[in-house]
């Protein structure tokens, strides 16, 4: 490994007389960049000719979009595959999940969850309408990952999706998701050229469980994965969010989410590859409930 520079930067700094304009060989060179006396540190592999200058947030990311796949790994390796998979449901990809609770903060301040049984009551209701109401839109995605069978899933889901709350928040966590995925899994061009076609079109919302089944799909997850994945996200947020609303601890989060993994598998194997025409809410005091939270007088959560 070549040794890397370190240096500081404002919002712009040239590097021509740290790095000259040399093709690189394919190798790993490490930068550190220090802004604020903060070190951000990340690794690329370089293929090509090295940029004049690095611009600080969007612009150093435009500059690395090389066609960069780490060394040794083929995109179709299953490994591979995996660590898209975790990166996919990392908490630290920025869509915005942690900014809703499903209703779960209007439910605390209507008194209809009070206590770590009522938590539990309420998570799993979610889980079942999320299943029921939700998972279809998953599965049809992933399976026909491609523009037009995914923006006529996405007018259908505006249509079916019955209180605005819920409908501003799954549009705002798939517009989210759509642009850091067409940011990160640069080895799937589609994803860019159909964000860029819905932009254009204006007529299309980026529902969330629209986009995540589009971009399982176009990565090539199976359904059953991204179906199960979206009920595990769906348990993670609640949960976090009563964390959040000091309903319950850390670890007592941890440990009910633990326990709960049994209850969302039977549910996930019972909504499961259902079709569109088939979803339906179980639970319509839930959609009430998350509809008045527009009307709370204080509140932590956008939904």
């Amino acid at each position: 490994m070549e040794p890397y520079e370190q240096y500081s930067f404002g919002s712009l700094l040239p590097l021509s007389q740290l790095v000259d304009s040399r093709p690189c060989p394919r190798d790993t060179r490490t930068f550190e960049f220090v802004r604020w006396s903060r070190v951000v540190s990340f690794s690329c592999a370089l293929g090509a000719t090295l940029p004049r200058a690095f611009l600080v947030d969007e612009q150093v990311r435009s500059h690395l979009e090389l066609k960069y796949r780490p060394d040794g790994v083929e995109s179709d390796s299953i490994n591979y595959h995996q660590w898209s998979q975790w990166q996919l449901l990392d908490s630290f990809l920025p869509t915005g999940g942690f900014a809703h609770s499903y209703g779960l903060e209007a439910a605390i301040q209507s008194c209809f969850v009070v206590g770590l049984e009522d938590l539990r009551f309420y998570t799993r209701s979610v889980l079942d309408n999320t299943g029921s109401l939700l998972l279809p839109f998953v599965h049809a995605a992933t399976k026909s990952p491609n523009f037009e069978a995914w923006l006529k899933l996405d007018r259908l889901l505006e249509a079916t999706l019955t209180n605005e709350i819920s409908r501003k928040a799954s549009s705002s966590q798939g517009s989210a998701l759509m642009r850091i995925a067409a940011s990160i899994f640069l080895e799937i061009p589609s994803l860019k050229k159909i964000r860029e076609s819905a932009l254009i079109s204006g007529n299309c919302q980026f529902h969330h469980a629209t986009v995540f089944g589009l971009v399982c799909g176009l990565l090539g997850f199976g359904s059953e994965f991204s179906q199960r994945a979206y009920m595990y996200m769906a348990t993670r947020d609640i949960l976090s969010a009563a964390t959040r609303l000091n309903l319950i601890g850390p670890i007592g989060a941890a440990i009910l989410q633990h326990q709960m993994g049994g209850d969302a598998e039977k549910l996930v194997k019972k909504w499961m590859n259902r079709h569109v025409e088939d979803a339906c809410q179980t639970t319509p005091l839930l959609d009430i409930i998350q509809g008045s939270h527009g009307y709370l007088c204080s509140r932590l959560f956008s939904s």
